[in-house]
């Protein structure tokens, strides 16, 4: 079995792709396998998180909503950027060349600015009884 999936991993155009697996290095790969079911499992929680308290179906549509921003904007998208994945720092011009570190306070106040603004956005489309319960 363990021999089938590093086959796979190391043969997949997917997975030779992703992060962990792109260099065929064998701690990379093994931290890969770990963290991945890890950070799966740490999103899915927070995707659900508060859902218990929802008061409406509305809620529970802009809550999720809400959830997946933040993860977007902390998760996904600088796991992204940090890996590096698919080289989409040589398409940014901010990560260009002397500029890197102009494009990573950019890329940081913009995540952060976009974050703040889709959940506030967010926030004012709850029921009163679903803020109420947030208070």
């Amino acid at each position: 079995m363990l021999k089938q999936l590093h086959f796979f991993l190391s043969t997949s155009s997917f997975a030779t792709q992703m992060p962990g697996f792109r260099t065929r290095t064998t701690w990379k790969q093994f931290a890969a396998m770990i963290g991945y079911p890890i950070l799966m499992v740490l999103i899915y929680v927070y995707m659900r998180y508060q859902m218990d308290l929802t008061s409406t179906a509305k809620d529970v549509i802009f809550l999720g909503l809400n959830n997946f921003v933040v993860v977007l904007c902390m998760i996904i998208l600088p796991f992204i950027l940090i890996t590096n994945v698919r080289d989409i720092r040589k398409k940014l011009p901010l990560f260009n060349s002397g500029r890197q570190i102009l494009g990573i306070i950019l890329t940081v106040f913009l995540l952060f600015s976009i974050m703040g603004i889709g959940t506030t956005s967010i926030s004012k489309l709850y029921s009163d009884a679903f803020s109420e319960k947030l208070k």
